[in-house]
């Protein structure tokens, strides 16, 4: 499966696409993957989905990607190998993940 984070290597690149650098990112890795590992303990455990993107940088790669470059929930799942309902789905799910992690932060 093609995804954009797969590709991304450099620090001009990192920061083209999420407006941080490769650095910063990995820093801000540890702390969204920790916020999320509570999200996911609090919630009640009711099978789910398969995750497509299935690690904590990838998914914060492609939320920091949404919210730099704003593409439309098509063009983002086109980016990283999924549909649209289900690029929508990892934006609404993520971006309170994240904003807990900046607070914390």
């Amino acid at each position: 499966m093609y995804s954009l984070f797969s590709n991304v290597k450099s620090d001009r690149e990192f920061s083209a696409t999420t407006g941080l650098s490769k650095g910063e990112f990995y820093e801000l890795v540890y702390q969204f993957e920790e916020v999320e590992a509570q999200q996911k303990a609090e919630r009640l455990a009711t099978g789910g989905r398969k995750e497509v993107l299935t690690d904590g940088a990838e998914r914060l790669f492609f939320l920091l990607y949404y919210m730099k470059d704003y593409p439309s929930f098509d063009v983002l799942g086109l980016s990283f190998g999924i549909d649209a309902t289900t690029a929508e789905r990892y934006v609404v799910e993520l971006l309170p993940i994240l904003a807990k992690t900046l607070r914390k932060l």
